[in-house]
């Protein structure tokens, strides 16, 4: 009787305590953040890195040595090309000369316009062919957003996003991200995310816009606050009334850890609000942190 009871005490212990794993996502992010060497220590794994640098370099070391018939860099020319084509087939797709400053509608499809941005009224009489369309003009745009995204595997991400553009071209974009993880033993984490960036609209039009930019990110929580670099790339498109498709791509670092960011959304916008959905990747170090998202962006 005496070990029958100790028996299920025993095993009522064991189902009562959490089981508590090894490590979640979010912590994952902060040990390759914060470690001194975020490349596995597995040999093996080394000799094949080791491999795949040598053919890469072998065959980027053959190109950038391929000579044309005048002697020129013919490497160097495919490279040239590659960095410069995200900029330049944009402003032509746009029809981008940069001889004329667009202002901003106070949101798109305003009081029926086609877009966003829009020539100053002298001009617009010559270059429209409905010169009549009393639409307020201005000099900047902004507009904020909020969402929230979960992968239903239990991390979930509340965001928003502060965005600023002035007719010169020139821009702000702020985005921040909190991140909420439970675990199957109930146990949760937290961390917030962010970027604060300057930007630069380098293709424009009245119906799509693209932009670049530079800045920094962060990541901060109970421990410690870390910070790293970050290069943004996006463009909004709107391709008729009330829808709105917008892109970002972001590279960079945060701390010891590279970062990739990916996200694409669709959405409605009436009188200024819009709801939206898609989907956002975000990879730091070696881990993952997506899934579908869906949020209200404010234009005024």
């Amino acid at each position: 009787m005496f070990r029958t009871n100790w028996m299920i005490a025993v095993v009522l212990l064991v189902a009562c305590v959490p089981q508590v794993p090894a490590q979640g996502r979010l912590q994952s992010v902060r040990d390759d953040v914060r470690s001194a060497d975020v490349k596995s220590t597995d040999s093996s794994q080394h000799a094949r890195d080791n491999d795949d640098d040598s053919v890469i370099g072998s065959l980027l070391g053959g190109i950038l040595a391929a000579q044309d018939d005048n002697g020129s860099s013919l490497g160097g020319a495919l490279v040239v090309g590659s960095v410069l084509a995200p900029f330049i087939v944009p402003m032509s797709l746009l029809g981008d000369t940069y001889r004329e400053r667009l202002n901003f509608t106070p949101y798109p499809y305003a009081r029926g316009y086609r877009g966003y941005q829009i020539l100053p009224t002298e001009l617009a009489e010559l270059y429209y062919d409905d010169p009549a369309v009393r639409v307020r003009r201005r000099n900047y745009g902004v507009r904020s957003s909020v969402e929230n995204g979960n992968d239903f595997l239990g991390l979930n991400r509340f965001g928003g996003q502060l965005k600023v553009e002035h007719a010169s071209r020139w821009g702000v974009v702020a985005n921040w991200n909190w991140f909420h993880e439970r675990w199957n033993c109930g146990c949760t984490d937290d961390t917030l995310l962010g970027d604060l960036n300057f930007t630069f609209r380098f293709a424009q039009n009245e119906i799509a816009s693209m932009y670049t930019g530079l800045g920094m990110r962060i990541m901060t929580d109970r421990r410690q606050t870390d910070l790293g670099f970050n290069f943004t790339y996006g463009g909004d498109w709107f391709p008729v009334r009330p829808l709105v498709v917008s892109t970002a791509f972001d590279a960079g670092t945060l701390g010891n850890a590279g970062v990739i960011h990916v996200r694409g959304s669709i959405g409605a916008v009436w009188h200024g609000i819009e709801l939206f959905g898609g989907y956002d990747f975000l990879r730091i170090g070696h881990t993952n942190l997506h899934g579908p998202l869906a949020g209200i962006r404010f234009w005024f």
